[in-house]
């Protein structure tokens, strides 16, 4: 259940949740912070995470659609170079 009340006048952040609570505690006792410190960090990581992933996955879709577009400029038939290189057995020719 996430009951979260933000106000960005008063920036307050009320989280009427007790496994959050205890999770934010827990994370203040190991690692020394203040629960707000904790929980700042913690959010902080968890976003540049997201960030970082959704970056990546977006470079990994241009660098498909680039190859695709690459491909389909390519003249004649796709030419297998490791058949021109290597015998059955893998070694070079």
């Amino acid at each position: 259940m996430r009951d979260i009340c933000l106000q960005w006048r008063n920036i307050s952040l009320n989280i009427k949740n007790q496994e959050t609570h205890k999770l934010a505690q827990l994370l203040a006792n190991e690692t020394g912070e203040t629960s707000t410190r904790a929980v700042t960090e913690a959010i902080r990581e968890r976003l540049e995470a997201v960030r970082r992933r959704r970056k990546h996955e977006s470079l990994v879709a241009d660098l498909i659609a680039l190859g695709k577009r690459g491909g389909a400029l390519a003249p004649g038939p796709h030419i297998h170079y490791a058949k021109l290189l290597y015998d059955d057995k893998g070694l070079p020719k």
